[in-house]
């Protein structure tokens, strides 16, 4: 038998749908048929393990909707993965994303290549310091400097349900990488970090390794490709994994 709780979130998944539809048909938002195709699915099949609207070209008016329906989501205890990747999304749109649903209705959050800037990072730090379920954070191949990190790992301090951030190709070089080794002195939950291709010379693997080699820290996998090390960077790493018998990279 289907679950009560599956039936009431279609139910408010189709007033969502009803409300898109009201919207576009007065002009106020453009009709993307993909998010509308999105939503029909939802409503007819229930809320699943994934919410995906990659490359689907979303406006504000889509984010608008698609955070009703995460707040849909967390109301009747859904936590699917969202990907939202491949989107060319507004700060504005962004920032009303991250206000209205606090990243809670979800846990796993993709915004790959999506314009993500150290403004959205500032705000995504205050909402990973209120600890929401979100486990798995994939912010690749966006616009965040040393000082967007440097806001991630603020939030990181204070987050006790992170385990994996990917920030790859993200070029905030050894700076960057800094300003993520700090937080784990207080971290002891993200176990994944993804920096693939971010700049990281010899010297932010030496800053890395010495935070490897201390006990307190929580990391067990790392992709670093696409950095340029050369031999004494690779020695650095070395060391790191001697010392860390549990990390694979």
């Amino acid at each position: 038998t289907t679950p009560s709780n599956m039936l009431t979130v279609s139910s408010e998944v189709r007033g969502i749908l009803r409300e898109y539809r009201d919207v576009t048909v007065r002009g106020d938002v453009k009709m993307n048929l993909k998010f509308m195709a999105q939503l029909q699915e939802l409503s007819t099949n229930g809320i699943g393990g994934k919410v995906m609207l990659s490359h689907s070209n979303l406006s504000e008016g889509d984010v608008r909707m698609l955070a009703k329906l995460m707040n849909c989501c967390r109301k009747h205890g859904h936590s699917p993965e969202l990907v939202i990747s491949y989107n060319k999304l507004s700060v504005r749109s962004l920032g009303y994303f991250l206000n209205k649903t606090a990243l809670f209705g979800f846990t796993v959050l993709e915004l790959f290549s999506c314009g993500v800037t150290d403004d959205v990072c500032e705000l995504l730090s205050k909402e990973l310091a209120a600890n929401p379920p979100l486990k798995r954070l994939k912010l690749g191949d966006n616009n965040i400097t040393s000082g967007g990190v440097r806001h991630l790992a603020n939030g990181l301090r204070r987050n006790r349900s992170l385990i994996q951030i990917h920030l790859g190709g993200n070029k905030f070089g050894d700076q960057g990488i800094w300003e993520i080794c700090l937080c784990f002195s207080d971290n002891k939950t993200l176990t994944s970090l993804g920096i693939r291709n971010v700049g990281m010379t010899c010297e932010g693997m030496k800053i890395l390794m010495r935070a490897l080699q201390h006990g307190s820290c929580p990391l067990s996998e790392l992709c670093l490709r696409g950095n340029s090390l050369m031999l004494s960077g690779s020695q650095y790493l070395g060391e790191a994994l001697t010392s860390n018998s549990r990390l694979k990279i």
